[in-house]
């Protein structure tokens, strides 16, 4: 299924890649896992997932355990729709990643949403801004949950790196034409999406 973006969003997703927010995963790794045991939470999706284990295990030559919650970073977010639908699925979500962790011993979580998606796209009609927006939301919830456990991996800013895996191929914009492009988020999106597009913040916050 081809999922067509509306022209503001093209537009904010330009502007997010020219401005540095979306940087493109290639050579340059910013917050790199390298060489680290790795969680990859990512959507169950067949396609990208095996495109973002492989991608990953060769590019960085890390251990990858995969976890797949249908939606990937999204469903760590507690504002996503599922989780507003349902709150304690949040916490679900936290206690397998905290059994995860105390089994696996990472040093890295890798916190992916793809595009399009089954179940954020088709199901919750979240756009990629949208989707990238919620996994940032979901690291800083990550952070600040895990932090009250004592008895467990607290991990920081830089142990956790988010990303935007793009497949649709749509070329209606200058800068997303290319098929399975995997983005970095960086640090400054929550802030720069409150900045410059209220309109975007207040329907993620609906």
């Amino acid at each position: 299924m081809q999922h067509r973006i509306a022209e503001a969003h093209l537009f904010t997703v330009d502007r997010l890649i020219e401005e540095g927010i979306f940087k493109k995963v290639d050579s340059d790794r910013p917050n790199s896992p390298h060489g680290k045991q790795c969680v990859l939470i990512t959507c169950g999706d067949l396609n990208h997932r095996q495109d973002q284990q492989t991608y990953w295990e060769r590019k960085l030559t890390t251990k990858i355990h995969i976890h797949t919650p249908p939606g990937g970073a999204v469903e760590f977010s507690p504002l996503s729709p599922r989780n507003r639908k349902h709150p304690g699925d949040f916490q679900t979500r936290i206690r397998d990643l905290a059994r995860i962790i105390t089994v696996q011993k990472p040093e890295h979580i890798l916190l992916v949403g793809h595009f399009p998606c089954g179940s954020a796209t088709s199901l919750d009609s979240l756009d990629p801004v949208a989707i990238a927006w919620h996994a940032k939301n979901a690291k800083q919830a990550i952070i600040k949950t895990l932090a009250s456990d004592p008895n467990i991996w607290q991990p920081k800013e830089a142990d956790i790196s988010c990303y935007l895996h793009y497949f649709a191929g749509d070329a209606t914009t200058g800068n997303i034409i290319q098929e399975r492009t995997m983005w970095f988020i960086t640090h400054g999106l929550l802030e720069w999406v409150e900045k410059h597009d209220p309109t975007l913040k207040a329907g993620l916050l609906a």
